[in-house]
């Protein structure tokens, strides 16, 4: 769980707004653009997601996200935990931001899990209508990569054929069991070559 320096609060008891339009630099926003930040020990690689809510009577930016807590709104100071730079991508059009509040709601019952319900997924959800997160495909596109890697480099060394018998417990490992045409392939090589 994580802690929280301010309140934070459901979709069913969101902050009363001043007002759902914001300036970012040169740009007017409304409630629905997205607000990026970096994930802290991620090398720069992933970002953390939100939804832009607005200001509320006292001043205060709320985000609405996806995390381990599960949908709320959250601070800005909360969103950003330790990071101190962030992005905006300003929703242009206020009409839209109805409909991704909506979809926001929509998405409470469901537990966060980093492979099939983090922040990417939310934040494209709630834009679109469609949850899918780019950072999730190429990470397995990456492990992918390294287990071929690894089973080829195996094969090439001589190792004995039956230690190879460990790379299904790597798959399994990150989620990648799916991926048995290279295993099957290699399976053919070996019984050729023995």
């Amino acid at each position: 769980m994580l802690i929280r320096k301010n309140t934070a609060h459901t979709l069913f008891s969101l902050p009363k707004l001043a007002t759902n339009c914001f300036k970012y630099g040169v740009t007017i926003g409304f409630t629905g653009s997205v607000i990026s930040r970096k994930v802290t020990n991620s090398l720069g690689i992933y970002k953390h997601y939100g939804i832009v809510y607005g200001f509320d009577e006292e001043g205060v930016f709320w985000i609405i996200e996806n995390n381990v807590n599960g949908v709320e709104c959250v601070t800005l100071k909360d969103f950003l935990s330790s990071e101190q730079l962030f992005e905006i991508d300003c929703l242009n059009n206020h009409s839209l931001s109805g409909d991704i509040l909506n979809r926001a709601k929509e998405r409470t019952s469901l537990i966060y899990h980093p492979k099939t319900n983090n922040c990417e997924h939310f934040k494209n959800y709630c834009l679109t209508g469609i949850s899918e997160s780019n950072q999730v495909v190429l990470t397995e596109l990456v492990l992918e990569c390294l287990i071929i890697y690894s089973e080829v480099k195996m094969l090439n060394s001589g190792i004995d054929p039956k230690k190879i018998e460990i790379i299904p417990n790597y798959r399994k490992l990150f989620g990648l069991e799916e991926i048995r045409n290279v295993q099957d392939s290699l399976n053919k090589l070996n019984e050729r070559d023995t």
